[in-house]
């Protein structure tokens, strides 16, 4: 019964995988890309800093996303670890022009 399983579940694999075989490189990124679309996002991601004598520093960082009326996105990036840049931030909002907006924000020296 095991093998009979296994076996439907590869050729089901291999007729998904038939569906993407007409297409270039580029249209499966595009098809990716279209997938994850989404309006709002937030995360929680680490930064690893790699000097050329291989010493590493670990950053960690929440990042916020949203999109706006006009299909463009607003970023916020605020460090959150080590202690000793907890609240930088940088934000950015995306331009139709190509030229974004950014602004950051660093706690030591409390302005923009």
């Amino acid at each position: 019964m095991l093998k009979k399983s296994g076996l439907a579940l590869l050729l089901l694999w291999m007729l998904g995988a038939m569906a993407y075989a007409d297409m270039t490189g580029k249209e499966i990124i595009n098809e990716q890309i279209q997938r994850h679309e989404v309006d709002t996002e937030e995360a929680t991601e680490i930064m690893l800093l790699v000097d050329k004598n291989g010493d590493r520093e670990k950053r960690v960082l929440k990042r916020y996303s949203k999109k706006n009326d006009q299909n463009l996105n607003r970023f916020l990036l605020v460090f959150t670890n080590p202690v000793d840049i907890n609240g930088t931030a940088l934000l950015t909002w995306e331009q139709n022009n190509g030229m974004d907006d950014q602004w950051m924000y660093l706690p030591a020296q409390g302005r923009l």
